[in-house]
């Protein structure tokens, strides 16, 4: 690690992403973005529906994911991203997210035959991650 350098890692519920050494990362913290910096005060923060930004020493973007809400713990110069979904940006278009939307409502409808005291309720954290990525997609692509 030189001394520009934060250990971030991704873990989701089925696996840890392999970590990075990055200059920065942003992130969707429930208040707002917040930019990860070397020998930042550790803190732990609440994340949102978001994209996570990889930046380079220039502030250059170099990755950037979706991520499904979660949490973030930050301490000497590691950045470890607990979260439920993270897609590679550059893997996901409109139509894919679209598709994802769609089979999951499938799933749903699919549930709610088969157990007919379950209810699908508004604001299904997967269904609100697949909006937030078609309404970003729409409006920054």
């Amino acid at each position: 690690m030189t001394n520009k350098d934060i250990q971030l890692k991704i873990v989701l519920p089925y696996k840890v992403l392999p970590a990075l050494e990055v200059a920065q990362v942003v992130l969707p913290a429930d208040r707002g973005m917040m930019t990860i910096i070397r020998d930042r005060a550790p803190t732990t923060v609440l994340l949102t529906n978001g994209v996570l930004e990889v930046l380079n020493e220039q502030n250059a973007a170099v990755a950037k994911y979706f991520i499904q809400g979660g949490v973030a713990n930050i301490a000497a110069n590691k950045c470890e991203v607990m979260t439920e979904r993270a897609l590679n940006f550059d893997d996901v278009d409109y139509e894919k997210i679209q598709a994802m939307k769609e089979d999951h409502l499938a799933e749903l409808k699919e549930l709610s035959r088969s157990f007919s005291n379950l209810q699908i309720e508004k604001g299904d954290q997967e269904m609100d991650f697949y909006e937030y990525i078609s309404k970003y997609l729409a409006t920054h692509k």
